[in-house]
């Protein structure tokens, strides 16, 4: 018979309970956004602006490969497109800032 007032549980494969906090997946959560390659909402905006102009842009690969979102962004420029050559821009500083280790701007975090 299992020792029922035993204090060692193991976690449920369903995550913590309602109203409960997993403080790992939000450390997890918190680790990637910091990890991430570009902001998620200024990502966001750029790949529908460039839907808006019959591109489709997977926000995965942006995300993971460098070479593809690159040249995502040169693209992106290259279309005739005021808001969407902004958002290249700002994306494009951003990836500047990340790679030469200055802290990335927090409006977009």
């Amino acid at each position: 018979m299992p020792n029922l007032s035993s204090t060692h549980t193991q976690p449920s494969p369903l995550g913590p309970p309602m109203g409960g906090v997993d403080l790992g997946a939000n450390r997890s959560a918190q680790r990637a956004a910091e990890q991430a390659l570009w902001p998620g909402e200024l990502l966001e905006q750029f790949a529908l602006n460039m839907m808006r102009n019959g591109q489709c842009v997977s926000s995965t690969l942006m995300q993971r490969d460098r070479r593809y979102a690159l040249a995502q962004l040169a693209y992106a420029h290259s279309i005739d497109d005021a808001v969407l050559r902004e958002l290249a821009g700002e994306l494009f500083q951003h990836f500047e800032r990340r790679q030469s280790g200055v802290q990335p701007s927090p409006s977009y975090n």
